[in-house]
């Protein structure tokens, strides 16, 4: 009777082994799980999502080389997922790196009280991969006002425009053949449509489509 003991005994403790064995594996399948669950794959790119805080944020490590051939480390943070941006792309997205890049802000439409941070975001991202954005108004008055260059899709110069202006839609649009393109915000989306215009900036870089 003391084998048998001895037999339950063993045989309790190599299912107990077992049973720990398979909780082990379970978890590390859960959180394998969990942490790709956690992951969006777009334009060649893979995006992880984590929180600043209580807010929810996409990311991912930025490296290779800037336009201008120089060493490139940059980590973008995203507000919105971008593979479920509802932000439309009307045209196709051309930047030329010898060109002077322009924003030009409507500030007769008020979009500016939509807050500085997204433009801030835009600014950062485009002088880590060494383009010389420069910011720019579209009127006489607010030229004279903010001494800044009056900058419109009819006076280009050569230059890539990004017009930033509010809209009945949060969409880009390219005009024409030009490379101008107009940045419409409705509602105050600001954000979400930097972000997709970052986007599409990487994918132009990186041969992806949107």
């Amino acid at each position: 009777s003391d084998d048998k003991d001895k037999d339950s005994q063993e045989s309790g403790a190599k299912l107990l082994v077992i049973g720990l064995v398979v909780v082990v594996i379970g978890m590390v399948v859960v959180g394998w799980v969990i942490s790709e669950s956690k992951k969006v794959d777009y334009i060649g790119l893979t995006f992880t999502k984590e929180n600043f805080g209580q807010i929810p944020i996409y990311t991912t490590q930025l490296s290779g080389m800037t336009i201008k051939g120089n060493p490139l480390d940059f980590k973008l943070a995203l507000r919105d997922n971008p593979k479920e941006s509802e932000v439309p792309f009307v045209g196709n997205l051309k930047l030329d790196g010898e060109r002077d890049l322009y924003l030009s802000v409507d500030m007769e439409s008020g979009v500016y009280e939509c807050g500085s941070d997204a433009l801030i975001n835009f600014g950062y991202f485009m002088g880590g991969l060494e383009y010389n954005l420069q910011t720019a108004v579209t009127s006489k008055e607010a030229a004279e006002e903010y001494d800044k260059p009056m900058v419109v899709c009819d006076n280009t110069n050569g230059a890539t425009v990004f017009v930033l202006t509010s809209g009945e839609e949060s969409r880009i649009v390219q005009q024409g053949s030009d490379d101008c393109y107009v940045l419409e915000v409705n509602d105050c989306e600001l954000s979400s449509v930097m972000e997709r215009l970052e986007i599409a900036t990487l994918a132009y870089i990186r041969g992806e489509e949107l």
